[in-house]
């Protein structure tokens, strides 16, 4: 069984890991809005944090690289673990972060697919615009 640390942890890895690919985006705006739903006055800091070591990351060469990615992932690990120690929300939330990065490809663009459950629109119609959402009504 996988401990919330190790999602931590994961979570942590897998955001360094996508840092100087097509992924760091997806995957920063994920830290990006975790930090501000749960953290909102670190969210900037955390911003300019992760968008340096990707430009830092990203002109350094092998050796240097793989010393600078381990300081960084550090620092991204144990601000995602004080993230996680506000409450149990936050926690639930870097855990699931955790697991979404875990099954994501490493350097592959990602793609999420929303949907909504359990949609009570008391007669009325309900929207959803993007790609890939479904809704289902009831239990499915």
């Amino acid at each position: 069984m996988t401990t919330p640390a190790e999602f931590v942890a994961m979570a942590g890895a897998a955001t360094t890991g996508a840092l100087g690919t097509e992924s760091v985006k997806y995957v920063r705006d994920r830290v990006l809005g975790l930090f501000r739903s749960h953290a909102p006055e670190e969210a900037e800091a955390v911003l300019e944090r992760l968008d340096g070591y990707d430009e830092t990351l990203a002109a350094a060469p092998g050796p240097v690289r793989e010393h600078l990615a381990r300081a960084a992932e550090e620092d991204i690990t144990a601000a995602l673990g004080t993230l996680a120690a506000r409450s149990d929300e936050a926690a639930a939330a870097v855990c699931e972060l955790g697991r979404e990065l875990r099954e994501m490809p490493a350097g592959a663009p990602a793609s999420r697919t929303v949907t909504f459950q359990h949609i009570s629109t008391g007669g009325g119609d309900f929207f959803a615009a993007g790609h890939d959402n479904n809704a289902t009504k009831g239990d499915k």
